[in-house]
């Protein structure tokens, strides 16, 4: 199916396009979708950065666990901190903060 652009669709829809016209340039298939290589390249990106982020994960948890317990205590505050600040901004942006609705939705 041919995009047409704004101005193209108006003109079709008042007439001044006749119907032979919109396809008279059919698109191409290669247009039309993801070639194969681009598709398996991407799947490939997507499986390999969540290994490294598993792989990450696996290995800052070995290192917490070989620290004493008050360094890990802090640690771990530390993270709950941070991440406590993280999700308050995070549903601040999801709430609706228009002037004409002032709403904290999800706090």
């Amino acid at each position: 199916m041919n995009k047409l652009s704004v101005n193209s669709l108006e003109n079709y829809e008042l007439g001044n396009i006749a119907v032979e016209d919109k396809n008279a340039h059919p698109a191409s298939s290669r247009q039309q979708c993801v070639s194969a290589p681009i598709l398996v390249r991407g799947i490939l990106i997507i499986i390999l950065f969540n290994i490294c982020l598993v792989a990450c994960f696996y290995l800052f948890y070995i290192y917490i666990n070989t620290l004493q317990t008050d360094q890990r205590n802090k640690l771990n505050t530390a993270f709950c901190s941070i991440a406590a600040i993280l999700l308050c901004v995070s549903l601040l942006n999801l709430g609706d903060l228009s002037k004409s609705n002032p709403n904290f939705y999800y706090i």
